[in-house]
């Protein structure tokens, strides 16, 4: 291991995603320059990570030991999904309520319950055991216990009891839906949706909802249908993906669902802004063969959002 300060990784890691650009951008050098990223940003990444709290982005994040094949190791550098907590940063507003779905350990969920403040009504719903409780004292370690919800559960179409999947090399893609059994145990977790956990906390005004459920959106949203009914201006932050023909499906699945209920889809751009796509721009997208391109999350709104978080000369590379 390496012994780093976060901010010299991440000065060394600017300039490696720097020089990465603009070898990708020569036809001789951009194999050299997808290793740069792919491979030497990564290994730096895990080479200088340590466990335990860090103070990210103005939180304070509980990040347990990890193989380092997830995304913990750039949570802690504050550079994971970068565009979505600059989105979340100039989205949210004093006051405003939130459900995150597959909250892991509470990196999007903890930064959008500093956005909403102390009036605001943040849900954070995760299945993972570990996971819950290290998110349970992250809530406490920031003092948002009187803003933020967390449940430990796994989000479907219907209550009950399923048989969940943890992933043997990520906790980022433990999922209801097992890709692949030889990679899973199995578990049996509660049950619950999105439209019975607002219920029983009265119905708070919910303005944006993300979830990242590994495969399983479609289900979440058909257990979110009284939410997205009561709240029109609700905006839904997901993850789209492709690589794999299930998943793939599964995600057509889900952009076809919110187009035929008038949802819009933006792509995030680098700086957070939203940048307008169709439904045929993203089942293109999704069909690419590098993961980079064809796992992403994406925003679906039904009003037209603010022209300050809009950026239509922006195009996905």
């Amino acid at each position: 291991m390496i012994s780093l300060p976060p901010a010299v990784t991440r000065s060394v890691i600017d300039a490696l995603r720097s020089l990465s650009s603009g070898l990708a951008k020569l036809p001789l050098t951009a194999r050299l320059g997808g290793a740069v990223e792919n491979r030497a940003v990564p290994a730096l990444a895990r080479l200088t990570f340590r466990p335990g709290e860090h103070l990210v982005n103005g939180v304070r994040l509980i990040v347990p030991d990890t193989d380092g094949t997830g995304g913990e190791p750039f949570m802690v550098l504050g550079l994971y999904e970068q565009s979505e907590i600059r989105y979340l940063s100039g989205r949210l507003a004093a006051g405003d309520g939130v459900v995150d779905v597959g909250a892991h350990i509470g990196y999007l969920a903890l930064q959008a319950a500093a956005a909403v403040g102390e009036q605001g009504f943040v849900l954070a719903i995760e299945p993972t055991p570990a996971s819950a409780e290290v998110l349970r004292r992250a809530v406490a370690a920031n003092g948002f216990d009187e803003r933020m919800r967390v449940v430990e559960a796994a989000v479907s179409d219907h209550s009950g009891t399923g048989s969940f999947h943890f992933s043997r090399s990520s906790p980022m893609m433990n999922t209801l839906d097992a890709l692949d059994d030889a990679q899973y145990d199995r578990l049996d977790v509660t049950l619950t949706t999105i439209d019975e956990q607002l219920d029983a906390a009265g119905w708070p005004s919910i303005d944006l909802i993300k979830v990242d459920v590994e495969g399983h959106e479609l289900a979440v949203l058909r257990g979110a249908q009284a939410t997205i009914d009561r709240f029109p201006g609700l905006e839904l932050m997901l993850e789209l993906q492709g690589g794999k023909p299930s998943l793939l499906a599964k995600s057509e699945e889900t952009i076809g669902h919110l187009a035929a209920m008038s949802f819009e889809f933006h792509r995030l751009t680098p700086e957070g802004k939203l940048s307008p796509s169709s439904p045929e721009d993203l089942r293109e997208q999704i069909r690419r063969p590098r993961w980079q391109d064809f796992l992403f999350n994406v925003v679906a709104t039904r009003l037209p959002p603010p022209d300050a978080l809009v950026d239509r000369s922006w195009s996905v590379p």
